[in-house]
This record gives structure tokens, C-alpha cells and sequence, in this order.
């Protein structure tokens, strides 16, 4: 398994300060009434080390909390103000906005390029508050019956909007079978550069699809119309902030 290389270090570093950085200038341009809206990728930018391990034709089919894994691809903090988050040449899919859509989607280019031959493959991200939709099951069903190569992640930061989720997710319900699962601790960049690797190997032998559960924290609120200070304890946001 590759380690990770002094310079894939410090392109990791800037990648996750420019997500952040661009994160928090957003939310004070929104504060200061020059946007409508801003969903923050605060926590989730370690996901960057997933993107810089992928080839030029593979792609991403991705969420809105997806910064810092886009910013990973190549893509510019510009171009995603200007493509939501979407950019043809890099084969970057344009995020929808009902929450799990883009799985489907996802199954369907990771099929084509199966069909076609070819050793590249898909990433697909969702919420876990999303995971209990009925998009999400046909996506993986349809994506083992046909071993599909596609990594699907599920990030999981504990809350959809102000609901806590941990309790009860598909993996929590064990509707989901756990060692279909790799768990992933997701403020480790280390590790989600090995357990990618790992992955994208066995899906480029053929080895059909991998599923990543990466357990973050959304260091934000759900988005600029919510307030986090509402349901989540003053302890709570405190250990946040300090870690």
C-alpha cells in the first residue's frame, strides 16, 4: 500500500486550509447579506484524500458537504462558486438537490464504464441522515448485483439538520450487514488515504463495489438558515471547537 509522499502531504494540507478558509469566508459574506445561502463542509474536508488518489477518468458523483473532496480533484474554489460544485473535464457530477439522488446516477456511470471495459471507477457520497431513503437501497443493491465499481461513502456527522442520527441509521438498526462496511474515522486523513487505496485496488481488479462508513463531525450549522446553538449542548460545541 502507497504511503503518503511528502508533497501528496502538503497537497492534502493546502487543500484542507483552502476548504476551510473559503468555507468561513463565504459565511461571513452571507452574514453580511452578499449571498442567500451557504452550506458549510467544515469537518468533511478530509475526504481530500480520497480524491487525489483517483485517475483522470474516473468520477465523482458527490453531495453538497463535498468541498474539500472536489477541491481534491482539481477543482478551483472559482470554478465551484461558479459550477456548484460541478466541472465536465474533471468528470465531476452536479450535486442534486434532493438528498440521496445522486446515488442512482452514480450506478449508472459505474456500470457504463464496466460495459465500455474500462479499469476507471466511480466515488458516490451521501448524509447519513439520508442512507434511510429508498434511493440509497436501490443504489446498493443494484451496484453488488452487478459488482459495480463504485465506492460509495457515507458521511456521517451525527445529525440530519437539528434530528441526531447516530441511534438510528441503517448501520445503528443493523438493517445494513456490518461487515459489508469498512468504518472510518474520518478526522484521519491517514486513514482514509489507506482505506482508499486499498479500496480503489480491489475495485480496479474487478473486485465490484466497496462501502466506506466515515464517522465525521459537521463543525457548522445544517446550513445558513439553521442554528446549531438550538439542539446541540453548550459541552458539546465546546469539545468542537477544541478539537
Amino acid at each position: 500500500m502507497p504511503a503518503l509522499s511528502k508533497e501528496d502531504k502538503l497537497r492534502l494540507l493546502t487543500t484542507i486550509l483552502e476548504s476551510r478558509h473559503a468555507d468561513l469566508r463565504e459565511q461571513n459574506l452571507n452574514r453580511q447579506g452578499k449571498g442567500h445561502f451557504h452550506v458549510s463542509g467544515m469537518g468533511h474536508e478530509a475526504l481530500a484524500a480520497v480524491s487525489i488518489q483517483m485517475e483522470p477518468d474516473d468520477y465523482i458523483v458527490s453531495y453538497y458537504r463535498d468541498r474539500g473532496l472536489v477541491l481534491g480533484r482539481g477543482m478551483t474554489t472559482r470554478q465551484l462558486g461558479l459550477e456548484y460544485f460541478a466541472k465536465r473535464n474533471l468528470h465531476i457530477w452536479s450535486v442534486p438537490t434532493p438528498t440521496g439522488s445522486q446515488l442512482l446516477p452514480a450506478c449508472g456511470i459505474a456500470w457504463g464504464i464496466q460495459l465500455d471495459g474500462k479499469k476507471n471507477l466511480v466515488v458516490t457520497t451521501i448524509g447519513d441522515a439520508a442512507t434511510r431513503q429508498g434511493d440509497f437501497f436501490e443504489a446498493l443493491c443494484f451496484a453488488k448485483e452487478k459488482k459495480l465499481p463504485v465506492l460509495f461513502l457515507v458521511e456521517d456527522n451525527g445529525y440530519g439538520i437539528s434530528m441526531p442520527t447516530r441511534n438510528n441509521n441503517p448501520l445503528a438498526l443493523n438493517v445494513l450487514e456490518a461487515d459489508n462496511w469498512r468504518r472510518i474515522e474520518g478526522q484521519d486523513v491517514q486513514q482514509v488515504y489507506e482505506a482508499t487505496a486499498e479500496a480503489f485496488e480491489n475495485i480496479r481488479a474487478g473486485g465490484g463495489p466497496f462501502f466506506f462508513w466515515i464517522r465525521m463531525e459537521r463543525l457548522s450549522s445544517h446550513t445558513s438558515s439553521d442554528d446549531q446553538k438550538l439542539y446541540r449542548s453548550a459541552q458539546e460545541l465546546q469539545t468542537l471547537e477544541e478539537s
